[in-house]
């Protein structure tokens, strides 16, 4: 919890606006209310709680996005040159590959099926493994890392072994890797 804490005053330093939410390790829907106070050495101070009768409270809130503290995780390379991350659909664990190849997040038909995707529209697509039929779908709960997403479009894919983590997902953060470690930053 002090970890939590202290993470959370780094970022709300950080922030211009009063804004701010975080859910570690609770469910989706709670969210902290969290008190700037003053207290009578003028000193700064961040916390769940109410201030203190001797401290003023300057401003509390809660939030209006929901994320999880840290904001970015980190994955190392690993020896066959791949980033991997755990993950779900739909609540149906999984591995992600990370592939910037990947025009969209893509899943194996049985994983899909089990996740309880439905194969819409069937388009044809060129992979690295050459010509293959597949539907677009939709996930409506997507987790990898420490991240939730809502409502992702996905490909099913009949012949595919792996998940495929494609760029409609890594677009919305900010992914770098250096020295064989990737870090994936959300971007609010």
């Amino acid at each position: 919890m002090m970890k939590t804490l202290i993470a959370l005053i780094s970022v709300v330093t950080m922030l211009t606006c009063q804004t701010f939410s975080y859910a570690a390790a609770q469910p989706a829907d709670y969210v902290h209310t969290i008190f700037k106070c003053k207290n009578e050495k003028g000193a700064y101070t961040y916390q769940e709680q109410s201030c203190p009768k001797k401290s003023s409270t300057l401003s509390s809130w809660k939030s209006k996005i929901q994320q999880t503290i840290p904001s970015s995780f980190s994955i190392n390379l690993l020896p066959n040159g791949t980033y991997m991350t755990q993950g779900s659909a739909n609540s149906v664990p999984l591995v992600f590959h990370i592939d910037t190849g990947a025009s969209y997040v893509s899943i194996p038909q049985e994983i899909a099926y089990k996740a309880g995707m439905v194969c819409g529209k069937k388009v044809h697509a060129e992979t690295a493994n050459g010509s293959t039929t597949q539907c677009e779908s939709i996930i409506d709960k997507m987790t990898f890392g420490i991240f939730t997403i809502q409502k992702v479009k996905a490909m099913i894919m009949p012949n595919l072994y792996q998940p495929l983590l494609g760029m409609n997902v890594l677009n919305m953060f900010h992914v770098e890797h250096t020295k064989g470690i990737m870090k994936i930053t959300d971007e609010y």
